[in-house]
């Protein structure tokens, strides 16, 4: 009895390290994630790094039984759809509840960097209307 006893509480110990990390991997695979994606000027091409930061941030929600996308963009700028459209593009690894390209709130100050912010969440949002002309996916 007590060799049973010891053995179980060892398989007990064993597993107790492992159990929190399991569960914060799970954790982590269904969350919100905001970031911006930043293009070249007159581009709408795609960085690296703005590619790893797409693939990071769709990990994040992939095990979510929800997710939504919505890419903000400068509507004032003559490259906002096509960016839009780079940014869902490159989002293809999982099937979106809703994935949308919106204008953004605030234009940009002309010297600034060019940019797309990007909300990928598990959690449905409030409806917005999507960037005119701009073709969303699902």
């Amino acid at each position: 009895m007590f060799l049973r006893s010891a053995a179980f509480a060892a398989v007990i110990l064993a597993a107790a390290p492992t159990a929190p990390a399991v569960a914060s991997a799970s954790a982590a695979a269904c969350e919100e994630t905001r970031f911006r994606v930043y293009f070249e000027r007159d581009s709408a091409a795609l960085t690296p790094a703005a590619l790893e930061i797409i693939t990071a941030a769709e990990r994040n929600v992939a095990g979510c039984p929800y997710a939504e996308v919505h890419v903000s963009v400068d509507a004032a700028s003559a490259l906002a759809q096509a960016r839009g459209q780079a940014v869902l593009s490159a989002l293809d690894g999982r099937a979106w509840n809703v994935a949308q390209v919106e204008p953004r709130g605030v234009s940009r100050v002309s010297a600034g960097p060019d940019y797309a912010e990007v909300l990928a969440t598990p959690r449905e949002t409030p409806p917005t209307a999507p960037l005119a002309g701009a073709h969303t996916g699902v």
